[in-house]
């Protein structure tokens, strides 16, 4: 993926995962390459946002909440974390419980 990246082809490469995951927004193997089609080219937020979909179409916590949500809670802002986490629960119930326990 560095050759690719270095040759300028990787922007490329993505372009054409993004376009498939329009087409299939639920196809975890493809959304997975994706994630690593971004990393590899330094996009890490992009990375971060599409392995929060992966956690949701696996029924998981997304990484990206569940930190935020720790961050206002050692932050002290205990309304705001309260707010993620219940949107956590909404979202997902069961992976919500699961974290939890």
């Amino acid at each position: 993926l560095k050759q690719l990246a270095k040759l300028g082809r990787l922007m490329e490469l993505i372009q054409r995962y993004r376009e498939m995951v329009k087409a299939s927004p639920d196809s975890v193997p493809l959304l997975e390459s994706l994630a690593e089609l971004e990393e590899a080219a330094d996009e890490f937020q992009n990375a971060a946002k599409t392995r929060d979909r992966i956690a949701v179409l696996q029924n998981q916590v997304p990484r990206g909440l569940r930190d935020q949500a720790a961050d206002l809670e050692n932050k002290g802002d205990l309304k705001a974390a309260c707010e993620i986490y219940l949107q956590i629960c909404r979202d997902s119930p069961s992976a919500f419980a699961e974290e939890m326990e």
